[in-house]
């Protein structure tokens, strides 16, 4: 039995995974609503964020689509282009990027994925900029502390580079410098039992566990691509 509050349930995320589930059974929106009873237009506002399901609705979609109800109201987006989607429209909900006074942007199929990530990588520019404290003594403190913790958990000593940004949610705040590795390999440890390197076009999106992880990673990759494009 699956249990979860309305308060935990994103109807974002929820639309963008059942428009991907309907289209990977290739069925359009009113062969879906023949099965559930449902107008293609309720189910329109549904993918698209715009209305809050019924939970007999939800186990009705679940059991058309053959899937459990846990898939369809899992908090992770389906795809990378649905990641970003979610983002850019949180985004443009918040006070930071609204004060910038651009027009609402209507995300559809014709906005390209690469669109998506400059604006996501903004939004989350905007939100560490307007979290970045001025810089006190206790900046310098919590980058040796940050020195002193990457040789805890990976074993390795790095040199640290500019603050990238600080990263919030609403149960963390993650400060994140740019660093460049020493000669010694990363090693195991308690916190940190699995290591890697990847470039930015590489980056396992659905891995990651954190809005703020998934912030502070589209604000690096975006910062290499920017380099990349100058070079």
């Amino acid at each position: 039995m699956l249990f979860f509050t309305m308060k935990e349930f994103d109807i974002i995320t929820f639309g963008q995974r059942l428009r991907h589930l309907r289209r990977a059974r290739g069925l359009t929106l009113g062969e879906l609503g023949d099965r559930v009873g449902k107008a293609p237009s309720v189910l329109s506002l549904l993918e698209n964020g715009k209305r809050e399901p019924k939970l007999s609705l939800i186990e009705e979609l679940a059991s058309a689509l053959s899937v459990p109800v846990s898939e369809l109201v899992s908090h992770q987006p389906p795809t990378r282009r649905a990641q970003l989607e979610i983002a850019v429209a949180q985004a443009q909900q918040d006070p930071s990027y609204r004060r910038l006074g651009l027009p609402t942007l209507k995300i559809g199929a014709r906005v390209p994925t690469d669109v998506l990530e400059h604006l996501a990588a903004v939004a989350a520019a905007l939100r560490a900029q307007e979290s970045r404290p001025a810089a006190t003594p206790e900046d310098a403190r919590a980058a040796n502390a940050a020195l002193r913790e990457t040789h805890e958990e990976v074993g390795m000593r790095v040199a640290l580079g500019p603050l990238l940004g600080v990263f919030n949610d609403s149960a963390i705040t993650v400060v994140v410098y740019l660093a460049t590795p020493g000669k010694e390999p990363p090693s195991l440890s308690v916190e940190a039992t699995e290591v890697h390197y990847f470039a930015p076009e590489d980056v396992p999106w659905h891995d990651l566990a954190f809005p703020t992880t998934t912030d502070a990673l589209t604000a690096w990759v975006a910062l290499e691509r920017s380099h990349s494009a100058r070079s």
